[in-house]
This record gives structure tokens, sequence and C-alpha cells, in this order.
């Protein structure tokens, strides 16, 4: 692929809890938003069903942050993600997050989920119509 394709933005109002004692949110809870985002990516674009039907997990395997920006509550960050490598078993994940209230990128990132068998315990090829929905819903 290309070009990503940033298609299903998701809104999360940071919590009080998010922040450490420095008053910004921590580097840990970039991570949920990450997680957040390519959740509601596999929901909206029906990834998820699939990989349920095919009876496979999807895995993180990697996953980094580059923090550019930092955010404090009371505000609201949107997320987003896209796919831009799939390979034979593992899908490459470009993620960004933005404050709503000026839309800065407060900071990007790199997640690698891995198709996995839960008997076996070890990775599988996705399957095509997996590949095929990706294709066609992230075009």
């Amino acid at each position: 692929m290309s070009e990503i394709k940033f298609l299903y933005p998701v809104e999360i109002k940071v919590q009080w809890g998010d922040q450490d004692a420095l008053g910004h949110v921590n580097n840990t809870v970039f991570f949920k938003y990450f997680e957040s985002a390519r959740i509601h990516m596999f929901n909206e674009t029906g990834i998820w069903d699939a990989f349920e039907k095919s009876k496979l997990y999807v895995v993180l395997a990697k996953i980094e942050c580059n923090f550019l920006r930092s955010i404090h509550y009371p505000e609201t960050v949107i997320v987003q993600c896209g796919i831009s490598k799939i390979g034979n078993s593992s899908l490459t994940i470009e993620h960004q997050i933005f404050t709503k209230s000026d839309g800065l990128l407060v900071a990007t990132g790199q997640g690698i989920v891995v198709c996995a068998d839960p008997i076996a315990q070890k990775s599988s090829k996705i399957p095509e119509e997996i590949k095929q929905i990706i294709a066609e819903q992230l075009k």
C-alpha cells in the first residue's frame, strides 16, 4: 500500500486518571489510545468479524510511539490509524493522535499485529478473504 488512509477516527476524552505526577497524560496511555483506534477501525471495516469467523486471532507483536507534544486534562483527542503494509501473516498499522481543541498532532506511532492460530500458538497466514476486506475497505 503506498498511501495510508486514515478513514476511521475515534474521539477519546482524556480522563483525570490518565495524567501522571507531572500533570500530563502518561506515556503508557498513548498506547491505550492507539489500541482503541485499532479496534475501532477493525470493527468499522469488518476486519474483526472476519478474523473471528476464521477462528484466528490478531495479536499485537510490536508497538512504538513518537511523542511530539504533551496532552492535558480535560482535552479530547482524535486518534486514527491506517494500514500501511499487509504481509503474509502481519499488518503494519500507522497511528496518529491529535488534540481536538486545536488540531495539533501530538503523537505518531506504528504497530504490527500478527494473525495467529490459537491452537497451534504460532503465526498464521492471513486468509485471502481478510486481505480482500482490507483492500476494499481501506483503499
